[in-house]
């Protein structure tokens, strides 16, 4: 399932490491950056540069708890109107 969310999120505009961090963060709902690098095997560097630009694309928002920076996805149902 998760091949055919990433094609489909390339097919709309992002590239194939972008796609890959907008999943592990939505499989994960709630993703520090240190759990998106882990998860995509991504250099930490570069999953900060994806995430924001992901963040300035509206696909992800940002929660601040007790410090510490959590990436949450915008729900698919925004992007898609966003995207019509």
């Amino acid at each position: 399932m998760s091949k055919r969310l990433q094609t489909i999120l390339e097919e709309i505009g992002l590239t194939r490491r972008e796609a890959r961090v907008y999943l592990a963060v939505l499989a994960q709902q709630e993703a520090t950056l240190a759990d998106v690098a882990k998860r995509t095997l991504i250099p930490r560097m570069s999953c900060y540069s994806i995430l924001h630009g992901l963040l300035q694309k509206g696909y992800i928002d940002v929660l601040v708890k007790k410090k510490r920076r959590f990436f949450v996805t915008v729900h698919p149902s925004k992007i898609s109107a966003r995207l019509e």
